[in-house]
């Protein structure tokens, strides 16, 4: 079975037990599809203000895909005891407000409330975004880790109180600390955005990102001074 079909298989599988569950949990019913998007996977449905992200969907595409190709050295239940430490904090994830025995209840963000798609970053925003990062981390040395992926269209900024979000959480990982950097890559877009300075000459980004983004033609931005 080639991986496209055994994600469409999955998302089929998780999109209708996570419209089973929403009813079950919280008396929310959905219209059937609810979820179905152009995405190979699915993992949330959203309701109103609020993301039901679908634990079992997240722990497959965190810890069971078959395109994940690096070695875990967290648990799907070490991943949960980190969220929960954050629980209705501001960080540059999504705020976690409630968590049942099947979902975790983020804040769902639209342009209805002044949230917008980022495809650029100033040095204006590097504080903003190392703030909520360190609000995310605390004082552990593992932590959420939400920069190995490309961000576009993930990265999300206020117009009205310039607050900064990550907003898809499906290749969040446990991590030791690194620097903050963020990489957008689309069609005409192609940056690595650098929030503080790497001291450790083992830590290369490009190398990281390369098996799948073609990160080694990206432009650098620095924005740390």
């Amino acid at each position: 079975m080639d991986i496209e079909h055994i994600f469409r298989e999955k998302k089929i599988e998780f999109l209708y037990a996570a419209q089973k569950k929403l009813k079950e949990e919280f008396d929310i019913e959905v219209p059937v599809g609810t979820g179905f998007g152009k995405s190979k996977s699915f993992y949330f449905i959203s309701v109103g203000k609020r993301k039901y992200v679908f634990k079992p969907a997240l722990k497959f595409l965190v810890t069971d895909a078959p395109d994940i190709d690096r070695k875990l050295n967290f648990t799907f239940e070490d991943l949960l005891n980190k969220y929960r430490k954050v629980m209705n904090k501001k960080t540059i994830l999504p705020t976690l407000f409630e968590e049942s025995e099947s979902f975790l209840v983020f804040e769902y963000y639209n342009e209805e409330d002044g949230w917008f798609k980022m495809d650029d970053l100033k040095i204006g925003d590097c504080e903003t975004v190392i703030t909520l990062t360190k609000s995310l981390w605390g004082n552990d040395k593992n932590v959420l880790f939400p920069f190995y992926n490309q961000l576009y269209s993930k990265v999300y900024k206020n117009i009205n109180t310039s607050e900064i979000k990550i907003v898809d959480i499906k290749y969040v990982e446990i991590q030791k600390r690194r620097p903050i950097f963020m990489y957008i890559c689309d069609y005409n877009i192609n940056t690595i955005f650098y929030f503080e300075k790497n001291y450790n000459p083992f830590f290369k980004v490009k190398d990281i990102l390369s098996r799948e983004y073609p990160v080694f033609e990206a432009q650098e931005k620095f924005l740390y001074k």
